[in-house]
């Protein structure tokens, strides 16, 4: 519609005849994710990915003052839950897809996004599988001030405070407490992008059942192959011990 910002994602299903009731997983990675992100799940087997793109992105490269540019980001912010809950409502639409699995995967940035997401979908009264919030955390705040890099550094906690009361609608603390399914956080010892604050707050306020894990190091990097093997293990184990995903053959 006119105004509001276009949903961007990418649909990868499994190739030859298309099956029916496929486990959709709904995929959101770090701020420049998107479509790339399908190249961290190299065998998806017999299951549904879509991978979400931020509209944020277009705002940063676009042009305009500085004020303007700062309202426009904010609304493509805040716009990010309304999407997620047009495509949860598309897939389940979808002939190929089981709507009694579909899963929301976050990963660092998509972490963040996560509960504001899940907690308007069920509002919408649909259902989602079990969920994962990876290397994110709760309280704004703190997770801007860690990741600005403004000089100098006194102004940070002004800043971080403006930005996260620009984007009060999308804290996480606000909405954990709401939600409801079966949750995986995993997070990592030494994150130098989510303060351990935010990631002790994310996993207290998240519901049962919850399963948390920890891994040394830092945040997730998608240059770290091996990392990302761990986490894609990791990931896939966990839901197909629930029976949200298929096996791979």
């Amino acid at each position: 519609a006119d105004g509001q910002e276009p949903v961007r994602i990418t649909v990868s299903l499994p190739s030859g005849q298309l099956e029916r009731g496929l486990p959709v997983m709904i995929l959101l990675g770090g701020f420049r994710s998107g479509r790339d992100s399908l190249k961290h799940v190299p065998r998806a087997g017999p299951n549904a990915v879509i991978a979400y793109e931020y509209p944020l992105r277009e705002v940063i490269r676009g042009k305009g003052s500085p004020f303007a540019r700062v309202a426009a980001a904010r609304r493509s912010a805040l716009a990010v839950p309304e999407q997620l809950v047009a495509i949860i409502r598309w897939a389940r639409a979808q002939p190929w897809a089981d709507p009694e699995r579909i899963n929301m995967l976050g990963y660092s940035l998509g972490a963040v996004v996560v509960p504001a997401a899940h907690h308007m979908a069920a509002a919408n009264g649909l259902r989602l599988g079990p969920s994962i919030m990876a290397f994110g955390g709760a309280r704004l705040k703190p997770i801007i001030e860690a990741n600005i890099r403004l000089k100098p550094a006194w102004l940070r906690p002004a800043i971080a405070w403006l930005a996260a009361t620009l984007l009060r609608q999308l804290e996480p603390a606000t909405h954990l407490p709401y939600l409801k399914g079966e949750f995986l956080l995993i997070n990592s010892l030494d994150d130098e992008m989510i303060p351990a604050a935010s990631v002790r707050a994310l996993q207290s306020l998240t519901p049962e059942p919850k399963t948390i894990v920890i891994l040394p190091g830092e945040h997730i990097d998608p240059r770290d192959p091996a990392l990302m093997a761990e986490i894609v293990g990791i990931t896939r184990g966990w839901l197909l011990a629930r029976g949200a995903a298929n096996l791979a053959p």
